[in-house]
Parts: structure tokens; sequence; C-alpha cells
């Protein structure tokens, strides 16, 4: 677990993966997650909030959306 503090929605408590990546030596991926139900999903859903588009004008055409958004394994 890691513990981020956001300046707008405070403290973040974060469970992290990282992935090594074997075609350039020293690179890594690290994919942070919050545990469902926590206080810290609801935080990072609220600052996802204010970074999703609000008309339609302002979304991308459906063709170009991620296959998998927000999908998890």
């Amino acid at each position: 677990m890691k513990r981020f503090n956001h300046p707008v929605v405070g403290e973040l408590v974060l469970a992290f993966e990282e992935l090594r990546i074997t075609a350039e030596d020293g690179l890594a991926l690290l994919i942070y997650t919050a545990e469902p139900g926590s206080e810290s999903e609801q935080k990072l859903r609220l600052l996802a909030s204010w970074a999703a588009p609000t008309t339609e004008t302002e979304r991308p055409p459906e063709n170009q959306l991620p296959e998998n958004r927000g999908h998890r394994s």
C-alpha cells in the first residue's frame, strides 16, 4: 500500500503493482488501485468526475473510446 496526500481530497491509500518493461532495461509500469468501496475509491471517483467531459461535444466519438474502458481483471 502507498499513501498519497492530494491537495484537494486529502489522503489516498492505494494498492499498487509494478510491471517490469522487458524491452527497455530499468523501466517499469506502476498501476495504482483503490480498494473497492473504500474512502480512497470515493475520492478517486470524485477527482475523475471533475475531469470527465460535461457535454456531448466534449466527448470523443464512440469509435475512439478504449474497448475495455473501466475493465478490471
